[in-house]
């Protein structure tokens, strides 16, 4: 499900019972699996996959080609660097710079 606002690339696929909220950019080949949450103000850099469950708070920025494990939690307005490699069940509160 997404936001009319949102801004989803050629080629991503969202999952069923996903959220995308407004102003969210996802790029292609981004995967936001079942359940998955992706709030407001938030990019999804290309060839990411957010796993089951995994919720991105609002002003989240999560890089390329990074999986996000199941049922994490990326809290408001943090940041995963391009390549990271984030395991199941993990809370991430680190703070745009």
């Amino acid at each position: 499900m997404g936001s009319e606002s949102a801004s989803i690339d050629v080629g991503p696929l969202i999952r069923a019972n996903a959220f995308v909220v407004a102003d969210r950019k996802v790029s292609s080949g981004a995967i936001i699996n079942c359940g998955a949450i992706l709030d407001h103000d938030s990019k999804v850099g290309a060839f990411t996959h957010l796993n089951q469950g995994v919720i991105a708070g609002d002003a989240v920025n999560i890089g390329n080609i990074e999986p996000i494990g199941h049922e994490s939690t990326l809290k408001k307005q943090s940041l995963a660097d391009n390549d990271a490699r984030i395991s199941a069940m993990n809370l991430i509160a680190t703070p745009h710079k």
